[in-house]
């Protein structure tokens, strides 16, 4: 009975790499982002810190921005276990709807990051971290209720992609 329950609870290696992806997708967007914030403001001549560190500074906020991924992660798995368990045939247009769902909330992630790393007050982006690690029992769930807003908006398109694919197959 529990080889059984384990190997059902595998998924298919497609759905692991894609499930894989929600995380790593998070993890490097956040450092391309950090990275991209530093050249845009030293190109437009905003003193920034130096390489080192902004790497030191940058860690905290992949680590934070990691979080809604993680969310998006956990419940990708028990939609895509669910439609393994249920209905088979519809596990292609749950990829294609979590596809969506992991694009929109890489751009609202996105987003709000470019604005936390270009932000030049009077403290900086040091200042912009220590706060944010201050207060993020409010900054987290604020952050994951506008990704988890995201990836309603792209999983729902997502789903008429799926629709339209779906009905040029048949």
């Amino acid at each position: 009975m529990d080889q059984q329950r384990d190997t059902e609870s595998l998924l298919p290696a497609r759905d692991r790499f894609l499930l894989l992806m929600i995380l790593v997708v998070g993890v490097v967007l956040s450092t391309m982002i950090g990275v991209a914030g530093k050249l845009y403001l030293d190109a437009n001549g905003v003193p920034t810190v130096g390489w080192g560190r902004g790497v030191q500074l940058m860690v905290p906020v992949v680590i934070w921005a990691e979080v809604p991924y993680l969310v998006y992660f956990l419940v990708a798995q028990i939609f895509m276990r669910r439609a393994l368990r249920t209905d088979r045939a519809t596990v292609p247009r749950v990829r294609v709807v979590l596809l969506g769902g992991l694009i929109g909330l890489a751009a609202v992630v996105g987003y709000t990051l470019f604005g936390m790393v270009t932000y030049v007050g009077p403290g900086g982006f040091g200042e912009m971290v220590a706060m944010m690690l201050a207060l993020s029992m409010f900054t987290l769930p604020w952050l994951i209720f506008k990704a988890a807003v995201g990836a309603v908006i792209g999983a729902l398109l997502g789903g008429l992609l799926a629709r339209v694919l779906a009905e040029r197959r048949s």
